[in-house]
């Protein structure tokens, strides 16, 4: 489906919400693999704010507009808003505006890394599909039908209940709703998406992901431009003009974040050496490294 979007100026954002910035506290308790929440937010407004973990929005009831960076887009019930780390985001409402929210834990892509490369949508849903709006012309709308919302909400629920059981198992099984509940979303995702792209004559998202998945997999490894392009089928100048439309930043620089983020997580993790992550993550050494840690 397609999306009504607007590119707004300052004087038309969102003010920030006094706690413009939730850290992963929200979402973790006392039991290891503390990894999603979810809670019906009713009436909902929410200020610019941003978090360290994933959201996805699923509009429940009524109608009202998302704020994603400098873009707003109305929401109807049944659509699906997707919100990565660090980026401003906010909704306001226009009637009785019922919003689920399902917050995921970057940890969680980590630890379910086996699972999910089996669902390789789920990637594009992520990384891709908050950044489809910054395309030209018919923008990509992600919707649920009512069937597809009620299955949704049930699984949804079972998360918000097992929330209040505060146990190990009851954490498992949130965790296991959820990759049901991501698989699902990837199903629906890859059919829409198709017939979008069909439809807008726009292939070259599904290229950008393609030269995104090569990065992901080759973090290690000397990683150019021209090796880029050739992945996404494209040539030199299309492919950064593409990519830059899309995620409005150089597809170095996005390997770059890459990077410095896998290398974050491996040193929480506190079980490698500095020189073994920095090589691993496609440093040169550990000075190049932690000039951007």
């Amino acid at each position: 489906m397609d999306r009504d979007i607007q590119t707004i100026d300052e004087s038309e954002q969102l003010p920030f919400d006094d706690v413009p910035r939730w850290t992963d506290a929200f979402i973790e308790n006392s039991h290891p693999h503390s990894y999603v929440k979810a809670y019906l937010h009713y009436f909902c407004e929410a200020l610019l704010h941003t978090h360290e973990f994933y959201e996805v929005n699923f509009v429940m009831h009524g109608s009202g507009k998302y704020y994603h960076d400098k873009i707003c887009m109305n929401a109807r019930v049944g659509d699906v808003f997707i919100t990565p780390p660090n980026v401003y985001h906010g909704y306001l409402k226009k009637d009785d505006f019922y919003i689920y929210n399902l917050c995921i834990r970057k940890d969680f892509f980590d630890y379910y890394k086996k699972e999910l490369f089996e669902i390789p949508a789920v990637a594009e849903l992520f990384e891709g599909v908050p950044y489809l709006h910054r395309l030209k012309g018919k923008q990509f709308s992600f919707h649920l039908s009512n069937q597809a919302l009620a299955m949704l909400k049930s699984d949804l629920d079972l998360i918000y209940e097992c929330s209040q059981a505060d146990s190990d198992s009851a954490e498992l099984t949130k965790n296991i709703i959820t990759l049901k509940i991501l698989a699902h979303l990837a199903f629906i995702y890859s059919q829409q998406f198709a017939k979008w792209s069909k439809k807008n004559e726009n292939n070259s998202f599904a290229s950008i992901m393609e030269s995104i998945h090569y990065m992901k997999d080759n973090l290690s490894e000397k990683v150019t431009i021209d090796m880029l392009s050739e992945r996404a089928h494209m040539s030199r100048s299309s492919y950064i003009r593409h990519f830059k439309s899309i995620f409005n930043t150089s597809p170095m620089e996005y390997l770059r974040n890459l990077r410095v983020s896998r290398a974050r997580a491996m040193l929480m993790k506190g079980n490698a050496t500095k020189s073994y992550i920095a090589q691993e993550c496609g440093f040169y050494d550990v000075a190049h490294m932690s000039k951007y840690i």
